[in-house]
């Protein structure tokens, strides 16, 4: 958790830290934010978050919390070793904040419903797991979200604001680890409405993820039958 974190770079100096945003007792941004005010500069490891997404307005998020980069989940190596070369130890440490840049669709464009680099990675992970891994995978994943999105529904309906927040909590995670960075986003826009207990922003967001979830669906089925469809984002 966040704690044990502080108490670890407490103990010793590191030079990066991997910094999980979703943490019990403190999180990533609380945990990040305790080191930049109880660290000086030349003493503050270098702070990667680690995210199951990225959504406009994270990058600025992760900037006033002190991280200095982010990685997305699930983690893929080249990824992971680009941040580890942008990094540098503690004696050559740059200025902090020098985050490396999102990258968001176009203003008026419709991004895609999957990351075809993240998800080709999990195939390529899934693989060493067996025949059918996979496709079980999505299957599993296909029925959560079915799951989930029925409760958010159902939790909207009746004005139950936390059961709402918990259900769009739990879909944006899984989202966000199976590639359907979109369907993550709108997630988190109920997540955070509800949250401020805003129920008809939340209710908005929700009644927008069913389509979205269509969308998934069907890109996923392309994925299980013939690959990378053409459809998906490059990454």
């Amino acid at each position: 958790n966040g704690r044990e974190v502080l108490a670890a770079v407490t103990r010793q100096a590191y030079d990066v830290v991997l910094m999980d945003v979703e943490m019990p007792e403190l999180d990533g941004i609380q945990a990040a934010a305790a080191l930049r005010e109880s660290l000086p500069d030349d003493r503050r490891p270098r702070i990667v978050a680690l995210t199951a997404h990225a959504l406009l307005g994270d990058r600025e998020r992760f900037l006033a919390a002190g991280m200095d980069d982010y990685v997305t989940k699930p983690v893929r190596l080249p990824a992971l070793a680009a941040a580890l070369q942008r990094a540098h130890p503690l004696e050559e440490m740059p200025p902090a904040g020098a985050l490396h840049p999102v990258e968001h669709p176009a203003p008026g464009s419709v991004p895609a419903p999957l990351d075809a680099a993240m998800l080709a990675d999990l195939r390529a992970v899934m693989a060493g797991e067996g025949p059918g891994a996979f496709e079980d995978l999505i299957d599993a994943f296909v029925a959560y979200a079915t799951e989930q999105i029925a409760a958010m529904l159902e939790a909207a309906e009746s004005g139950d604001v936390d059961r709402l927040r918990q259900a769009a909590h739990a879909l944006k995670s899984s989202s966000g680890n199976m590639a359907a960075l979109p369907l993550a986003a709108l997630c988190a826009a109920a997540e955070r409405a509800a949250s401020g207990g805003n129920l008809v922003d939340a209710a908005s967001s929700v009644r927008a993820i069913p389509a979205e979830f269509a969308r998934v669906q069907a890109a996923l089925t392309t994925w299980r039958t013939a690959g990378s469809p053409s459809g998906s984002s490059p990454g």
